[in-house]
């Protein structure tokens, strides 16, 4: 019984240390990228804006949990592929949502510190807003995985120049997921229109 009691409390306290973690690590964007972007259906015509402000560049969004550590590795794979194009015309919007039970707030300094490049633009979307506007505009696509109770995480959707986003994504030319396991994917098509 008191071996039950001293793991209960040493769960307690390992869930404490991350709520701690997470709460006090603070939640900066890398230099040269915008704030943190939460997105409410008040901001969402923000994210449209920034979006279609690109119109030449070839579009990728990233939908992530900020505690899981597949999405964690996935977002580091992008930001290499990244650092290996400095070049390229392209913008990254790295959507963060809480898919997780240990998802409790935003993503932290450390998880956004993961995309470090400077054409990256970081949204926090706690409900779930924009996966189901991608979704509907995917015309009949969807990734091979990740989904949870209805909305897609873990994945990357890349879309052409000239895509402009309405009131619903535009069609992308890859959607697939997990993230790290498509990254390779997205990396040949960089390569391909280079």
């Amino acid at each position: 019984m008191a071996k039950r009691y001293w793991i209960g409390i040493g769960i307690v306290a390992v869930i404490l240390v991350l709520v701690l973690r997470n709460v006090t690590a603070g939640h900066q964007t890398p230099p040269g990228q915008p704030q943190l972007l939460a997105i409410t259906p008040q901001s969402l015509s923000q994210f449209k804006q920034a979006f279609n402000r690109y119109p030449n560049a070839k579009r990728v969004v990233l939908l992530m949990s900020p505690t899981c550590p597949v999405c964690l590795e996935g977002s580091s794979a992008v930001d290499r592929i990244l650092a290996g194009h400095p070049g390229e015309d392209i913008r990254v919007f790295a959507v963060w949502e809480p898919m997780l039970p240990t998802d409790w707030s935003r993503p932290n300094t450390h998880a956004l510190a993961r995309l470090s490049d400077p054409r990256v633009i970081q949204v926090w979307d706690k409900d779930h807003l924009l996966a189901p506007l991608m979704e509907q505009g995917a015309t009949g696509l969807r990734p091979a995985c990740c989904s949870r109770k209805g909305v897609w995480w873990d994945v990357i959707a890349a879309y052409p120049p000239a895509s402009k986003w309405t009131a619903v994504a535009p069609a992308p030319d890859l959607l697939n997921g997990t993230i790290v396991r498509t990254a390779p994917e997205f990396k040949a098509q960089l390569e391909k229109h280079s």
